[in-house]
């Protein structure tokens, strides 16, 4: 009787997880699985672990978070979790590059669980702290020598265009000029990150102080990429100082 019962989650096992934070895009996480039997045997197709995270897309009817799985894995096959058995896994899942960092509305969080079947899935989940890689860490810092500070980050469905990465969501992260001479010159600098094993290309949007007029005809507005690989910090800040001249 409890076999049928735990396929609508009466009786059915738990599964707690506890993930390594914080972690970084193109590295791997370390995910601690507790899990606890129901009341009768569970066979388990696998202990599955993701890494997901939500976006925003406006429609009709408003604006929707959609929440999308970036990468799953199953570092466990088929096993048999016994009644009230006590088991604990202590796994590895890759965090793909593409994952956003959290800063701002932005929210990342990995889930494991049992893969049973045409049973509900016992699962859980957790929030991660998403730190910068390398070779982004080094636009943060090539921004903030600039004078600009980060107002805002968040991770919207793509629109597409001759930029695009072909993703279904992009990470859009807002800088204002705070101090330097950008800031009586620039309203902000919008930056979306596409990194790949060899580099980070960086598009950057570059929205100049202008009238109601410009705004209105999106003159004040200029896109442009700069390509981050194994330049220092100096360099980058020196390009993005370029590209941004180039595109005032």
């Amino acid at each position: 009787m409890w076999s049928i019962l735990m396929r609508f989650g009466i009786g059915a096992p738990t599964v707690t997880t506890r993930p390594s934070s914080p972690v970084v895009p193109g590295e791997t996480a370390e995910v601690t699985v507790d899990m606890e039997g129901g009341k009768a045997d569970l066979e388990a197709d696998a202990l599955y672990v993701a890494v997901e995270t939500e976006y925003e897309q406006e429609t009709e009817e408003g604006t929707q978070h959609i929440d999308t799985t970036l990468h799953t894995e199953k570092p466990i096959g088929s096993f048999t979790l016994g009644a009230d058995e006590r088991r604990t896994e202590t796994v590895e899942v890759t965090v793909p590059r593409e994952t956003p960092v959290t800063e701002g509305h932005t929210e990342v969080w990995i889930e494991a669980g049992l893969d049973v079947g045409f049973s509900a899935d016992p699962d859980d989940w957790e929030y991660v702290e998403v730190e910068p890689s390398d070779r982004m860490q080094r636009v943060f810092d090539a921004a903030e020598e600039l004078g600009f500070g980060l107002r805002e980050a968040y991770p919207e469905a793509a629109s597409g265009g001759i930029f695009s990465s072909g993703k279904p969501f992009v990470q859009e992260l807002e800088f204002v000029p705070r101090r330097g001479r950008y800031r009586s010159e620039l309203d902000e600098l919008e930056l979306i990150f596409d990194p790949t094993e060899d580099a980070l290309t960086v598009t950057v949007e570059v929205d100049r102080s202008g009238g109601m007029l410009s705004e209105m005809m999106g003159a004040d507005e200029n896109k442009d990429q700069l390509v981050v690989a194994d330049q220092d910090t100096e360099a980058v800040t020196e390009e993005l100082a370029e590209l941004i001249d180039r595109n005032m």
